[in-house]
């Protein structure tokens, strides 16, 4: 019997590690992008506001929807902060070299 809670803790460790650890990592991305032109207040501050989102799902992990709450804000926001890199990755830099 506690052999089966050992094998069932190594499996939700990683699971509680990473509600905690990765809204935490989001809402220091979303303070960095408050800094820089190109993203600015428009995409930081959701970016910090899903962190805390995440966070606050993190502490409710007991309650199944707040848990699936943090898990869709993240997924939401790899795809709106991916959709704008991928765009802003597009658009030519002033510094480049034509043709290079």
């Amino acid at each position: 019997m506690l052999l089966w809670h050992g094998i069932d803790a190594m499996f939700e460790a990683p699971l509680y590690t990473g509600l905690v650890v990765l809204p935490l990592g989001i809402i220091g991305l979303g303070a960095a992008m408050l800094g820089t032109p190109g993203y600015g207040k428009r995409l930081g501050m959701p970016t910090v506001a899903l962190g805390v989102v995440g966070l606050a799902a993190a502490t409710a992990v007991g309650v199944p929807a707040m848990a699936a709450l943090g898990v869709l804000a993240l997924i939401g926001f790899h795809l709106t902060a991916g959709w704008k890199t991928h765009r802003q990755a597009r658009t030519p830099h002033p510094r480049m070299v034509a043709g290079a």
